[in-house]
C-alpha cells in the first residue's frame, strides 16, 4: 500500500487493512431528451416559463424586452441541445468563434473550465430526412424562420433508421 511504502510514510501496517471497501451504485442509464422534448422546452421558455416570477407591474417596454429575452433564450436552449455544447461552452461563445462559410462553431473557451480546442460542424448530409431542413445559401446557414422548424422528421425516415430494428440500420449493420 501506499502509506506503508518507504519513499512515502512508512507505516508499518496499513491503516485501512481492516475496514470494508464502499459499495458504490451502478451508473445510472442515460436519458437524452427527444427532438420532441427539446423543442417543448424551447417552446416554453419562448413564453416566459422559465423566468418563473409573474410580469406584475412591469411596463410595456420591458415586457417587449423580456419577450425578445425569451426567444433567445429559447434558440440558445435549442442550440445547446443539438450541438451538445456544454453550460461553460456557451457563456464563453463570441461571434468570433462562429464560422459559417464552414457551417460549424469553434470552441476555444469555457467558463468553467481550460478545454482543448474541438469544433462542432453543421452537417446538411441528412437534410433529406427532415420535413423543414436547415436552408443554406452561398455557404451560409440561414436561421430558420419559425421557432421549431428544422426538427421534424420524416416517420419514414425514423422507422427505416430506428436502432437497432430499421432497415436502414440493419442494412448498415450487416454489410460492414
Amino acid at each position: 500500500a501506499y502509506a506503508c511504502r518507504e519513499d512515502t510514510y512508512a507505516l508499518a501496517v496499513n491503516p485501512v487493512r481492516g475496514t470494508n471497501k464502499r459499495r458504490e451504485m451502478p451508473a445510472a442509464v442515460l436519458d437524452f431528451y427527444e427532438p420532441e422534448e427539446t423543442e417543448a422546452l424551447a417552446r416554453a421558455a419562448a413564453t416566459g416559463v422559465h423566468r418563473g416570477n409573474p410580469a406584475y407591474g412591469i411596463d410595456a417596454d420591458e415586457l417587449e424586452w423580456r419577450a425578445w429575452e425569451d426567444r433567445q433564450d429559447a434558440e440558445l436552449y435549442r442550440f445547446a441541445a443539438y450541438t451538445g455544447m456544454r453550460l461553460g461552452e456557451l457563456l464563453a461563445l463570441r461571434w468570433g468563434d462562429v464560422d459559417l462559410d464552414l457551417r460549424r462553431v469553434i470552441v476555444h473557451r469555457a467558463v468553467s473550465a481550460n478545454i482543448e480546442e474541438h469544433w462542432i460542424e453543421f452537417v446538411d448530409h441528412l437534410h433529406e430526412h427532415f420535413v423543414d431542413p436547415v436552408q443554406v445559401v452561398k455557404g451560409r446557414y440561414l436561421a430558420p424562420r419559425y421557432t421549431g422548424s428544422g426538427a421534424a422528421m420524416h416517420a419514414e425516415s425514423v422507422t427505416d433508421f430506428e436502432y437497432p430494428q430499421g432497415a436502414k440500420w440493419k442494412a448498415m449493420t450487416t454489410s460492414s
